[in-house]
């Protein structure tokens, strides 16, 4: 309440305490698009989440790797191993470019 003597507040004009209703400062009109842009992005990416799911749920259940995958057991051997019992023939992998000779650079003394 206010005492007898004193003028109550005008209520048309604005003071600093009491904020103007109008039209919204650019910065403002800025921030309230940021967050409807933000809030559609992130109602967007939970949609995409769920349809990725969904799609995901319908391949059926998991299955295990295959055993050779893990190397649990020896993989079926390649035609050209079935027949002359070498894993890796000379001609399959040639050796890399500049490569050194056999032997040199290795073992526990290299150079030094």
């Amino acid at each position: 309440m206010t005492a007898p003597n004193q003028a109550k507040p005008d209520l048309a004009t604005p003071t600093a305490a009491q904020p103007t209703q109008g039209a919204p400062k650019p910065s403002e009109r800025r921030g309230r698009w940021v967050a409807i842009l933000t809030g559609a992005l992130s109602i967007l990416i939970g949609l995409v989440y769920l349809v990725l799911i969904t799609v995901l749920d319908t391949r059926g259940p998991m299955q295990p790797p295959p055993p050779e995958a893990l190397g649990l057991t020896a993989a079926p051997r390649a035609p050209a191993e079935a027949a002359t019992g070498d894993r890796w023939p000379a001609a399959a992998v040639p050796p890399p470019a500049g490569s050194p000779g056999p032997g040199i650079g290795a073992g526990p003394n290299r150079g030094g």
